[in-house]
């Protein structure tokens, strides 16, 4: 279910801080459709009144053809500066905004191709802010997010009008949460950093920061069962904050999987233990049988229809043949701690507890599946 909030209102907007939003019904109308299950539309962007033309012309600068065209229909638009002077006053002295006495923002362009389409409507030396839905989690329950990015390609000085950038931003996310809820937000000044991936952990990361409400009930404490500082504790099981590192690792594909282990120093303190970019067998070449491991796993499925390969994070439980009784107890309790701690931070498609027979790729697929 989208999030949304109902908040009609006309004219325009005026947040607290003095950025005026124009157009607000036909913004409020967008924001319902973004908002809507039964509508395509997946991305909303907003520029400076200033950029208007810019915006609507301008595409990706990995099109040097089409680049130079918008740069040319730009210039030709009397309205719109050839330079960044001219928005670079109005986001950076607070002026302009059309007569409405403040910094004014206006709806430059929606779609529903996703980050791609969006992608393509942005340039190197463009300020502007884009609301994007992002679909996150496991193929039977898809939770739906809306994340505000902030654009400052990297053509854009510093300074003040970043700087100007970050206090509008708030206000920005002010005005839309009257009519959905932004779960998260990101800045970025290349098309790396609006990837899917990129944007989906800024939305976990939020949600970990936040707190789910099994947290309300069961608050982890910012420190390991020796006092540390650094750790996360969550009943008797003490997560190092280096497994938190590891496993967004995996989610950013730096590595392909990472093996979580006991501590052989601290009682029920699980820390990195190896990582690395093979496959289950690399894994399985790095487990001992006197060890109950943790593992999550990058893996590839094909889906009906679709050619390319989809990612699939799997979390695998390794209990080896030499471990006591004891301790296989002891983790018990402690997996469903550290799986509640993982989906915070990436979506888990396969929950499994393999013996070393079943450590194979084929296996894993078909119980995905």
């Amino acid at each position: 279910m989208r999030g949304h909030h109902n908040n009609n209102t006309g004219g325009s907007s005026k947040p607290t801080g003095g950025l005026v939003v124009l157009d607000e019904p036909a913004v409020r109308s967008a924001l319902a459709a973004l908002s809507s299950p039964d509508d395509p539309t997946n991305w909303l962007l907003f520029t400076y009144q200033h950029q208007q033309a810019h915006a609507t012309t301008a595409p990706s600068s990995s099109s040097p053809s089409a680049s130079a065209a918008a740069a040319a229909a730009a210039a030709d638009a009397p309205d719109s500066p050839s330079t960044l002077r001219g928005w670079e006053k109005e986001v950076g002295t607070g002026g302009g905004g059309g007569g409405t006495g403040g910094r004014a923002v206006a709806m430059a362009g929606r779609g529903s191709g996703g980050v791609e389409e969006l992608c393509g409507r942005l340039a190197d030396d463009m300020v502007g802010f884009a609301v994007i839905l992002l679909k996150i989690g496991h193929d039977a329950y898809v939770n739906e997010k809306i994340v505000l990015v902030t654009w400052a390609g990297t053509a854009v000085p510093g300074g003040l009008v970043k700087a100007r950038l970050g206090f509008d931003a708030p206000q920005l996310v002010e005005f839309l949460s009257k009519s959905i809820i932004v779960a998260g937000e990101a800045y970025a000044e290349n098309y790396e950093q609006l990837s899917y991936n990129a944007l989906a952990l800024k939305v976990c990361s939020a949600r970990t920061e936040s707190g789910s409400k099994a947290d309300k009930v069961n608050q982890p404490l910012r420190r390991s069962a020796t006092g540390r500082e650094g750790s996360i504790k969550k009943s008797t099981l003490v997560i190092a904050d280096s497994c938190i590192d590891s496993v967004k690792s995996v989610f950013l594909k730096q590595q392909r999987w990472v093996l979580l282990g006991y501590s052989k120093t601290t009682k029920d303190l699980v820390e990195p233990i190896a990582s690395g970019n093979g496959g289950i067998e690399e894994i399985i070449a790095q487990f001992t049988p006197d060890r109950v491991g943790y593992c999550i796993y990058c893996f590839k499925v094909k889906q009906p229809g679709v050619v390319e390969l989809a990612d699939k994070f799997a979390f695998l439980t390794l209990i080896g043949e030499e471990v006591p009784p004891l301790q296989k107890s002891r983790s018990t309790g402690h997996r469903q701690d550290l799986i509640e701690c993982v989906e915070k931070l990436i979506p888990l498609h396969l929950i499994f507890q393999p013996s070393m027979e079943q450590m194979t790729d084929k296996i894993l697929i078909a119980r995905c599946s």
